[in-house]
């Protein structure tokens, strides 16, 4: 996921997938019905309109969809606020720091929901923050195991609506498109009211310590190249030793 001027995205190019699920077929449905009615038979044929197509599509579609999202975790409705603190490593002149986040299941409860996953799992321990943007962007989210990177990969979120602006101190997902939402965020450092308009949902939001994401290195900008980082890891950011990191990772529901 790559971010270029105003842009947060994926790079290379993560599986763009548009979605195409819930489209009906515009084929009116033709139904023969036979009716006895004790002197003999009357054919009826009803055919059906596309209004009712449409509602049935619809309401399988609403039940698809609902299915699919409990099942990865990422419930709807019901989600709960959390209060998720990352403790961060090899900050600028070597030190550690606490960042606490709120995240807000009423800005992207999709979003919300994947991201409590993904820290159940302990996902984000040990994620460097590989993408540094002075005044725009700290981004972080992929693991340093290729394994577990490969299997996050393949749940892809919906879009949320955007309902919070994506101001200074805002958690946010990366994405290569619409509905294309997996394991990279980013951290806002300055106010990107401009990514809003490109689909970019706020989860939640740094509460504590801001200061020390001021700090998160920022020597190799742009160097490290993502497409290595999903194929080798922590292995291929050993080339970037002074590379901040998530150390640990503490929430409270």
């Amino acid at each position: 996921k790559k971010l270029h001027t105003g842009r947060v995205a994926m790079s290379p190019a993560v599986d763009g997938i548009t979605s195409e699920t819930g489209r009906t077929s515009d084929v009116e449905e033709m139904a023969t019905v036979r009716i006895d009615q004790g002197r003999g038979t009357r054919k009826c044929t009803i055919f059906g309109s596309i209004v009712s197509v449409l509602l049935i599509g619809a309401f399988i579609f609403r039940e698809n969809i609902l299915v699919d999202s409990t099942a990865r975790g990422a419930a709807p409705s019901g989600t709960k606020g959390r209060t998720v603190t990352f403790t961060l490593a090899s900050l600028q002149g070597g030190g550690t720091g606490n960042v606490t986040i709120l995240t807000r299941p009423s800005w992207a409860p999709l979003g919300v929901a994947q991201f409590h996953a993904l820290v159940d799992a302990g996902f984000f321990e040990g994620c460097r923050f590989f993408r540094v943007v002075p005044n725009f962007v700290v981004q972080f989210g992929i693991s340093g195991n290729p394994a577990v990177q490969a299997e996050w990969r393949k749940i892809r979120l919906q879009d949320d609506p955007v309902v919070a602006t994506n101001k200074r101190g805002t958690v946010t997902f990366a994405t290569s498109g619409p509905n294309t939402r997996t394991t990279q965020m980013f951290i806002n450092t300055a106010a990107n009211k401009g990514l809003d308009g490109q689909g970019f949902s706020p989860i939640g939001e740094i509460i504590s310590g801001m200061d020390v994401v001021d700090q998160i290195n920022d020597e190799y900008r742009e160097k490290p190249k993502q497409g290595k980082i999903q194929m080798k890891g922590n292995e291929y950011l050993e080339e970037f030793p002074k590379m901040s990191y998530i150390s640990s990772t503490k929430d409270k529901v």
